[in-house]
């Protein structure tokens, strides 16, 4: 017993450690000063933000002092230094890398447990994905709520799931457009029948659980509330702040492939994405022309990660999507089927529907607006692992996520831009915006 839990705990514990050190010396971009800037005032003024992230394509800002709480409040245990927000960010990636990997022990406990835990807790995009920003708390709430809806289709802790779900839509809504992609799953729940199977008394009790998740989710929102209502606020972060980042526009279906492929690449990585801070061939030919070896490595990383992506699209042509498929035409619903079918097509569906909804968006498809979906992500190769069921298979993902990450935080130290020196120099920088410090936060 001991030697099999001895092994994941270690991992575990490593990759605690190892988010710490990258929350600590990731990147400092504008966006992060901002909202920097926004905490300070909660700390050295007490003033508390009505909105919190601006969202920059449109002009507005996100309703709620949530953003300004959870990046403010840690600056009261660091006195007012950044490493505070920095450091409980990367706990809170932690937290909910580690709860992802506990919600796949659940649904596929024949898996070695240390390879699961390697997979999921050392994926380079979470790593790296946790800067002083508003979207590095979205996996969290990604998982809170895939967790609840699990719950919810299993008829198990109605009430406690209920509310916690419905707080997790709320507290979204205050952190980042995104949390329609929430929506967008409860939907599918109840269209396909997942919750279909629920009793009266149990809806009664998961409503009453839903309007005090909202209720409690909401208390950030009364300083908003409050401030719409008055004379002080403006017409660029009012109430309509929703409808101004509604664009309709057909020909953003064309960038299907993009958001499809990049949520592929989550589990694994985006590569030039983090080489030398360019895209594409550029960063690439630059990385390879400052430091070869490394480049030489980001060609196996790259391969590593197409091989990977191209694994999981075996799971949106699986027999079983295509016989659920057909049992939805025949009779317009799934209510019949287990729970284990009814998460297979959330998992199946979400990311093929969520894609259309950026047709109304008024930004192109980028990771952090659909980071919230990171915890899903990871089910269409753990599922194929699952059914392979061989020692080659899972030697051949456990190696390939093993070097994926080692390389990649290797590529994140020898990337001028990450350097200990600049991050302390945009530290620096932040203290001379105190003297100007601006209402409204980051997108």
């Amino acid at each position: 017993m001991l030697k099999k839990t001895l092994s994941p705990t270690l991992i575990i514990l490593y990759s605690l450690i190892t988010r710490l050190f990258f929350a600590l010396y990731t990147e400092w971009g504008d966006d992060s000063i901002r909202l920097y800037q926004q905490a300070l005032k909660l700390y050295e003024h007490h003033q508390i933000s009505p909105v919190g992230a601006q969202v920059v394509y449109s002009g507005t800002a996100l309703p709620g002092a949530l953003t300004q709480l959870l990046i403010g409040v840690p600056l009261f245990f660091s006195h007012g230094s950044p490493a505070g927000p920095a450091y409980w960010i990367g706990a809170l990636n932690f937290i909910s890398s580690l709860l992802t990997y506990r919600f796949y022990r659940i649904l596929f406990p024949k898996i070695n447990s240390s390879l699961m835990a390697a997979f999921i807790l050392f994926a380079p995009w979470s790593l790296l994905f946790t800067p002083i920003w508003n979207p590095s708390f979205l996996p969290l709430i990604g998982i809170f709520f895939l967790m609840s809806i699990y719950c919810l289709i299993q008829g198990k802790k109605i009430f406690t799931s209920s509310a916690l779900a419905c707080f997790c839509i709320i507290a979204c809504l205050q952190l980042h457009l995104s949390f329609i992609l929430l929506i967008l799953i409860a939907i599918i729940s109840l269209i396909t029948g997942a919750l279909g199977t629920l009793t009266q008394g149990q809806i009664k009790k998961g409503v009453a659980g839903g309007f005090l998740g909202a209720a409690i989710a909401s208390i950030t929102l009364i300083p908003y509330l409050l401030w719409i209502t008055s004379d002080q606020s403006s017409s660029s972060t009012g109430a309509d702040f929703l409808i101004k980042n509604i664009e309709f526009s057909f020909s953003k279906i064309l960038n299907y492939p993009t958001y499809f492929f990049r949520f592929l690449s989550f589990p694994s990585f985006e590569v030039n994405r983090f080489v030398a801070r360019g895209s594409g061939m550029n960063g690439f030919q630059l990385f390879m022309k400052n430091n070869l070896s490394l480049g030489i490595l980001q060609m196996g990383l790259e391969a590593i990660s197409v091989f990977m992506i191209g694994f999981s699209l075996r799971f949106y042509i699986h027999p079983k999507a295509i016989q659920l498929l057909k049992k939805i035409k025949e009779t317009g619903n799934l209510k019949t089927c287990s729970p284990e079918e009814h998460i297979f097509f959330l998992h199946w569906a979400t990311p093929l529907l969520s894609g259309l909804l950026f047709v109304f968006s008024i930004k192109n498809p980028s990771a952090q607006t659909y980071w919230v979906l990171m915890p899903m992500s990871f089910y269409p190769l753990i599922y194929l692992w699952n059914e392979r069921q061989k020692k080659q298979s899972e030697l051949l993902l456990a190696l390939g996520m093993i070097l994926l990450s080692l390389l990649s935080i290797q590529i994140y130290l020898a990337s001028d831009p990450f350097t200990i020196k600049k991050a302390q120099t945009q530290v620096q920088k932040t203290t001379l915006y105190q003297s100007n410090p601006t209402l409204i936060g980051s997108s």
